[in-house]
C-alpha cells in the first residue's frame, strides 16, 4: 500500500511530465539497443480517454518501443509523442489540409526522431496499417533502416 501511495504522490507532482521523464528512459533504451544484433522498433497509437489536466479531448500517444529482434525482450522506449487529435475544420479544402499537421504525420516524424536519437543502431521499424503512407515509407528509406508495415491498400 505504501508503494502505491508513493507512486501516486510522484505522479501527481507537477514536475513529473512525459517531457521530464522520457529523455532518461530513451537513453537507457538506446544503450540496451547498442548491444543487440537487431532491434525491432514497434510503432503504435493508443486511444486514451481525456487525460485530467492535460486535455479535454482524447490524447493519443504515438509510441516507438524497442524489442530485441532475436529473443523478443522489451528494451524500452525510443520515442513517444502525445498530441491532440486534429479535427478537420468545416469547409476545409484539400490545399488547406495539406498545409496543416495531420495525424498521419506522427509516423514518419517518429522514424526521424528515433533516427536522431539512435544513430546507426540496427533498427527495423514495424507498424500496423495506419502507417501505410508514402511519407512513412520515405522516412524509413531515408533513415536507411528496414521496415515492416502492414498494408492498408493494395499496392502493386
Amino acid at each position: 500500500m505504501g508503494q502505491t501511495l508513493a507512486t501516486y504522490r510522484l505522479l501527481s507532482n507537477p514536475q513529473v511530465t512525459p517531457q521530464a521523464v522520457q529523455p532518461t528512459a530513451i537513453e537507457c533504451a538506446r544503450q540496451e539497443c547498442a548491444a543487440r544484433s537487431v532491434v525491432l522498433c514497434l510503432h503504435d497509437l493508443t486511444a486514451l480517454k481525456p487525460v485530467y489536466r492535460m486535455s479535454s479531448t482524447k490524447l493519443p500517444p504515438h509510441t516507438a518501443l524497442a524489442i530485441d529482434g532475436d529473443d523478443g525482450e522489451v528494451l524500452g522506449l525510443l520515442h513517444q509523442h502525445w498530441f491532440d487529435d486534429p479535427k478537420t475544420p468545416k469547409g476545409e479544402t484539400r490545399a488547406e489540409r495539406r498545409q496543416r499537421w495531420t495525424r498521419s504525420q506522427v509516423w514518419p516524424e517518429a522514424v526521424e526522431a528515433v533516427g536522431q536519437t539512435c544513430g546507426s543502431l540496427p533498427l527495423i521499424h514495424v507498424a500496423d496499417a495506419e502507417a501505410d503512407d508514402f511519407q512513412m515509407f520515405a522516412a524509413c528509406r531515408k533513415a536507411s533502416r528496414g521496415s515492416v508495415i502492414r498494408a492498408q491498400h493494395d499496392r502493386l
